[in-house]
């Protein structure tokens, strides 16, 4: 007689494998003759790895990674700390350290199931600093320099002397090489950028100095002045070029001429000094004219010169100087009254020593353009 246990043994181990297959843990194949061939593991569920989101600074707070179905994020323990709260976020710039973690019945896409450690990125943004022109009197302290931003979020400012300063470089010289600089310093605030930096001029103002005006001359036979010196600039006398005359400087740094024509010289600014107008040009050409005297006629009531006519003062003695010069350069006159010159015309070389003869004129002489005219007093 068969033994009753025996019996349902079978019908026992078959419901409790069904029990177990209902809560997903394994799966088993039935046969037809209602025995158990096989039991395999469940396979996991596979899911994608989170991906990084890369992002620019903009001073408040980014995701970075977001949370999904399947895993976990938390801190790698490298590089910066994001904030977690099923997503990552980040608000400084730079690289955020992001672990993924598997959750029970989970694995990648690859197959593994390892934790996955990556990071993401916010990127530094672009802000320039720019300094500000600034000037001075030369002698005088510097003024307060100055910088202001291109580029920073809305809301933050950089401090001078903690964020960033601000300085002055060159040599001092007048209108020379010097420029306003600014700089960060790497701050909290300021790491979060990339810089680009600008610089400004500072310009040394001289003292002021009007430009030399040459003289309004004709020839008088005499040296004369055509641009006098002063302080603040120094005159010199330029090579001797066709079509100019030789410009001699006095004792005084006088630019002089003798005989009619155009003299050139150089104007050489000293240091410390400027134009009136404010610029600093150190060295230009400049030139004066010697205008020649005028030719002189004689009549009964008048003298008559290239100008007009003048007339001929009552009661007066005239003198002729005529010229016996070999080469004729003294081709012109003077009329000189009560020791004031009322017109001249003067020879190409004021410095030839011609010889004279002296006799008095009447009305009605003609004067030669070789002669000079006297009017006594």
């Amino acid at each position: 007689m068969t033994n009753r246990k025996t019996k349902f043994l079978p019908v026992f181990l078959i419901a409790c494998l069904c029990l177990v297959a209902s809560l997903g843990f394994v799966t088993f194949n039935a046969f037809a003759s209602g025995n158990v061939n096989s039991a395999d593991v469940t396979e996991s569920i596979k899911i994608e790895k989170p991906e990084p989101i890369t992002s620019t600074y903009s001073g408040k707070e980014m995701m970075g990674v977001a949370g999904g179905e399947g895993y976990s994020l938390s801190y790698s323990g490298e590089e910066l700390e994001p904030r977690i709260d099923g997503n990552a976020y980040g608000k400084k710039a730079g690289k955020y350290g992001v672990k993924a973690t598997l959750l029970p019945g989970y694995a990648w896409n690859d197959g593994s199931t390892d934790e996955y450690v990556f990071q993401f990125k916010i990127a530094h943004k672009d802000a320039i600093i720019v300094a500000e022109p600034a000037s001075k009197k030369h002698g005088e302290p510097d003024p307060k320099l100055y910088a202001h931003f291109e580029g920073l979020v809305d809301g933050e400012n950089p401090v001078e002397g903690t964020d960033y300063y601000v300085f002055r470089t060159g040599d001092e010289d007048v209108h020379g090489n010097d420029y306003v600089g600014a700089q960060t310093n790497y701050t909290e605030l300021t790491s979060n950028y990339v810089w680009g930096h600008k610089d400004a001029e500072f310009v040394i103002h001289g003292i002021p100095v009007k430009r030399p005006q040459a003289e309004d001359i004709s020839e008088n036979y005499k040296e004369q002045i055509g641009v006098k010196a002063n302080h603040g600039y120094r005159l010199e006398a330029a090579p001797l070029r066709f079509p100019y005359k030789n410009t001699t400087i006095d004792e005084y740094g006088n630019a002089c001429g003798c005989e009619a024509g155009t003299y050139r010289l150089y104007v050489i600014l000293d240091n410390d000094y400027e134009w009136a107008d404010g610029k600093r040009i150190e060295c230009f050409y400049m030139t004066f004219d010697i205008k020649p005297a005028i030719n002189i006629y004689i009549d009964n009531t008048t003298f008559t010169h290239d100008v007009g006519p003048k007339p001929v003062p009552q009661g007066s003695t005239w003198h002729l100087i005529y010229s016996q010069s070999q080469n004729d350069l003294l081709v012109a006159v003077q009329v000189i009254y009560k020791g004031n010159i009322v017109a001249s015309f003067i020879p190409d070389d004021c410095r030839m020593k011609p010889y004279y003869d002296l006799r008095p004129i009447k009305e009605g002489d003609v004067i030669n353009k070789s002669s000079r005219l006297y009017l006594d007093d």
